[in-house]
């Protein structure tokens, strides 16, 4: 399920699995101000597991400093292929 971020905070998306938020193509519109580290938290009131495979380098840095790690998943559908992404689960 895609879902749409609130248009005054970000411009993009995250998707939503069973158990998994997937952040992969969202922007801050104003950046510094806490809006995607309070997104990574009401997600985990939600999910159990948040991937992000495509952050921006302060993204990466926010996801890092948050606990999250660097794993191997399988991108399948179109892709057919592994790659690294920061995860965390709750």
């Amino acid at each position: 399920m895609k879902i749409n971020l609130p248009k005054e905070l970000f411009v993009g998306y995250f998707s939503l699995t069973k158990d998994t938020a997937i952040i992969s193509a969202i922007e801050s519109k104003d950046k510094g101000k806490g809006n995607f580290s309070r997104l990574l938290d009401n997600l985990f009131k939600i999910r159990n597991r948040i991937e992000v495979p495509t952050p921006s380098a302060q993204m990466q840095d926010i996801l890092l400093n948050k606990g999250f790690h660097f794993e191997e998943v399988w991108f399948g559908e179109g892709f057919n292929c592994f790659g690294k992404v920061l995860v965390k689960e709750n």
